[in-house]
């Protein structure tokens, strides 16, 4: 069985509050989750990105760890991922039980709440300015969900990672572009667009 890596963002931000790793369609089932992430889900609605894909068990439990690492955990007061643990551990399969997830839903109420009267925007985001590692980044590259385009470019997002964009007109939909303002960008032919800009060779080497 292969395995993949896949994160949750609300519709229209450019961070994840989730992040997991299933097989099948495990990304899109809205069962077997805590009521904190229902409850966002509900709210704001959903949209899935993948991360990386045909992994290994193994692998994807490294890469889902580094991602959870990446961003930071709420309940850690460390970032707006809603994961209540540093993944990677337990059987594909396993969840917690509903009086389990009913006593932390109970717990993160209100003020309890990691997030309650938290900015996590510009510099507050905890995204601001990181990178993946270069393994994170090799298996993005080689197993990219989707089509891929013959020449991929990167791109600087106004929280300061850098991505690869493999397809222009999925990647503009997933993070509320116009793609063919877009393909100016990534063409030279403007220099930013909402915030997004081409990274210095460093920023590529990073």
């Amino acid at each position: 069985m292969k395995f993949y890596v896949y994160a949750h963002y609300k519709p229209n931000e450019h961070y994840p509050f989730y992040i997991g790793k299933g097989s099948s369609k495990r990304a899109y089932t809205k069962s077997n989750r805590t009521v904190w992430w229902k409850n966002i889900v509900n709210k704001y609605g959903l949209r899935v990105e993948f991360i990386a894909v045909d992994l290994s068990e193994e692998m994807a439990n490294d890469v889902e760890k580094e991602m959870i690492r990446k961003y930071g955990r709420a309940d850690q007061n460390c970032g707006p991922l809603i994961n209540l643990t540093n993944g990677g551990e337990g059987t594909s399969g396993h969840y917690p039980s509903a009086e389990t997830r009913k006593k932390l839903s109970e717990s993160r109420k209100g003020p309890k709440h990691p997030l309650y009267g938290k900015d996590f925007n510009g510099l507050n985001n905890p995204h601001y300015g990181k990178q993946h590692n270069s393994k994170t980044k090799k298996l993005i590259s080689k197993r990219r969900m989707g089509r891929s385009s013959a020449h991929p470019k990167s791109i600087l997002s106004p929280q300061g990672v850098v991505y690869t964009v493999y397809n222009r007109k999925e990647f503009a939909k997933a993070h509320n572009l116009t793609a063919s303002l877009l393909s100016h960008l990534l063409c030279g032919k403007s220099k930013t667009h909402k915030g997004w800009t081409l990274p210095s060779e460093n920023e590529c080497q990073n």
